[in-house]
């Protein structure tokens, strides 16, 4: 999963990035995830490029950080795929929550669910 700025999903901010490049006309804002997604397609793992589904405002302001909107969108996004995996798991509820964990015995006090 790669984590982009958010200087990298506006107008604004990619301007501002072109006016700090060496040469504003080569600056490419999606060549960092291009690359990576080539790396991970030859050892075929699955890459996110959370570019496609994140925006400016999906981040404080004038903070790096993701406000609410973008952990939950992140939050989502990572629920969708664990479901698609379809990997193997276990359900616990952990102060009154319900938790996925991957064939792990529950903890003492944490109650087994039925998945």
């Amino acid at each position: 999963m790669t984590i982009p700025d958010s200087s990298q999903l506006s107008s604004t901010g990619q301007e501002k990035l072109r006016r700090l490049a060496p040469d504003p006309n080569a600056l490419d804002i999606e060549y960092p995830d291009r690359k990576l997604f080539e790396i991970c397609s030859r050892l075929g793992l699955p890459l996110v490029a959370l570019r496609d589904h994140l925006t400016a405002q999906d981040h404080k302001e004038r903070d790096c950080h993701w406000n609410e909107s973008g952990h939950q969108r992140v939050s989502e996004l990572l629920c969708n795929l664990y479901r698609q995996l379809a990997l193997p798991k276990t359900a616990f509820i952990a102060n009154g929550r319900a938790r996925v964990i991957h064939n792990v015995e529950p903890a003492v006090g944490y109650e087994r669910l039925t998945p």
